[in-house]
């Protein structure tokens, strides 16, 4: 907007917006083990594993809310392009969750994946490539409900 205004061209500038899965996971799983430990018994250790993709879908809704409105329509019509989300950091970190979790769970238009080389050999061997990011998407919001009621808000 602010280009636009100085009479700057939009058309050549390209974006992304990074979003870091996995560290999500297992910082939030972190924080649920521990939370286990001192009081909150089973209830946080059954969300163990649902932060990330749960966050991701809702941020991917997000995007589509941002930049399927009105407001990004008029950039977008003096040729500003689309930030696309970057899923970040796609390699499963805990050897409990699948090899491509957070691959196989998050594939959707306009957003790239920066996952590694073995990640992408184990997506290769045995992903199933389907669009899933908007797939689930009560679920997520529901799995987000859970783990803000267990003490840990993703919205905060």
């Amino acid at each position: 907007e602010r280009r636009l205004k100085e009479g700057k061209p939009l058309e050549k500038i390209a974006s992304v917006a990074s979003v870091v899965v996995s560290r999500v996971e297992t910082l939030v799983d972190k924080k649920l083990d521990e939370m286990v430990k001192q009081v909150r018994g089973e209830a946080g250790a059954q969300l163990n594993g649902t932060a990330a993709v749960a966050n991701t879908k809702l941020v991917y809704q997000r995007f589509k809310e941002v930049f399927g409105g009105k407001r990004f329509a008029e950039l977008k019509a003096k040729g500003a392009r689309v930030q696309r989300p970057l899923w970040a950091s796609t390699s499963t970190k805990n050897p409990a969750y699948s090899d491509i979790k957070y691959v196989e769970d998050l594939i959707g238009p306009h957003t790239v994946n920066t996952m590694p080389p073995e990640t992408m050999d184990a997506f290769r061997d045995h992903g199933n490539p389907v669009a899933t990011l908007e797939q689930g998407l009560d679920n997520a919001r529901a799995e987000v409900e859970r783990l803000r009621m267990a003490g840990v808000d993703l919205l905060a």
